[in-house]
Order: C-alpha cells, then sequence, then structure tokens
C-alpha cells in the first residue's frame, strides 16, 4: 500500500510538472505572438509557424468556420497543398490546383487556387503565400481567443500559480490533520 501511494505521488508530480510546462509554453507563445502583432508584423510567427482563425465556409470540407490551423512558410508548394496568402489587409486560405511556369526559362511565375468544388480560380504570386497548412485544430478558435484574452491570461497565471504552491497546500493540510488527531 505503501509503494501504491508512493507511484501515485510521482505520476501526480510528473503530471503538474508536465502542465506546468504546457501552460509556460501557452503564456511564452502567447506574449511572443502578441509582441510581433504589436510590432506591426503581417503574420506573428513562433519558429516559422504561424496560427490563423479561418472564418468563413468557403473551403468546406477541408476547413470550417471556426477552425484554428497552423502554416508554414515553405520553399515550394505542391498541387493539393492548402495555402494561406495575404489580398490586400486579408488573408485567404485555399487550395492549390495548378502552378504555371514561364515557359522560357521554366521559373515558377503563380499558384492557380481555388476552394473546393469551386469553378472560379485565382492566381497568386508565391511572394504572396505565407505558408502550407502543417495543422488544423476544428472549432479551437475561440478557445485560442480566451486564452489571448485579458481573463484569459489571467486564468492561466491564477492556475500557474496553483500547481506550483499546490504541493505546498497539500502539505499544509496533512499537517493540520495529523495535528487534529
Amino acid at each position: 500500500m505503501e509503494s501504491f501511494k508512493k507511484i501515485m505521488s510521482i505520476i501526480g508530480k510528473v503530471f503538474i510538472i508536465c502542465f506546468l510546462v504546457l501552460l509556460i509554453i501557452i503564456v511564452t507563445c502567447n506574449i511572443a505572438l502578441t509582441i510581433q502583432k504589436n510590432n506591426g508584423s503581417d503574420t506573428p510567427n513562433i519558429f516559422g509557424i504561424a496560427p490563423i482563425t479561418i472564418s468563413g465556409n468557403e473551403m468546406q470540407p477541408i476547413l470550417y468556420n471556426n477552425d484554428y490551423i497552423l502554416i508554414k512558410m515553405e520553399s515550394k508548394y505542391a498541387v493539393g497543398d492548402v495555402v494561406t496568402y495575404k489580398v490586400g489587409n486579408s488573408y485567404c486560405t485555399q487550395k492549390i490546383v495548378e502552378i504555371k511556369y514561364d515557359s522560357k526559362n521554366g521559373m515558377l511565375t503563380e499558384y492557380i487556387v481555388a476552394n473546393p468544388d469551386d469553378k472560379a480560380v485565382t492566381s497568386v504570386y508565391p511572394s504572396n503565400i505565407y505558408g502550407k497548412l502543417v495543422l488544423r485544430m476544428p472549432g479551437f478558435a475561440p478557445v485560442v481567443a480566451f486564452f489571448q484574452s485579458a481573463l484569459g491570461v489571467c486564468l492561466i497565471v491564477v492556475v500557474l500559480l496553483f500547481l506550483i504552491f499546490l504541493p505546498e497546500i497539500i502539505r499544509l493540510f496533512r499537517r493540520r490533520k495529523e495535528n487534529l488527531k
């Protein structure tokens, strides 16, 4: 029974440490992205990976409204890749359906993109593409928006502090229980 308690104690400590590390990573990423955004970065990113919130249902069944995606800048893209590019002051995420090259020198001139089942296509210059879809988190955008808000950041800080002091709180309760006996 004593060894079981020790094992459970170790598992609990490992869980708390992992959770603390995850929360610290989230806070650090949140701060880094906020600083980049406030300094005028078009697409704030961490290690070349940028988060994007999908608004609209034009890319169904691949992407849906409120999906949260991560895009990564690549040197080349292929037909079938889902890419995000800038149009004016907004971003568009579509699938590459064709790649055009200059007939004289074979250089890439543009990507042709479209929504699924869409007859209309758009030409996009390689320099306008911000990245390729690497991860989709369905419906996760409201969660991310909450944790980027002041209330969300406060909640993360409170949980972090609670987890940091949790072992001491448990010790205090155990001492109090022993003193009452």
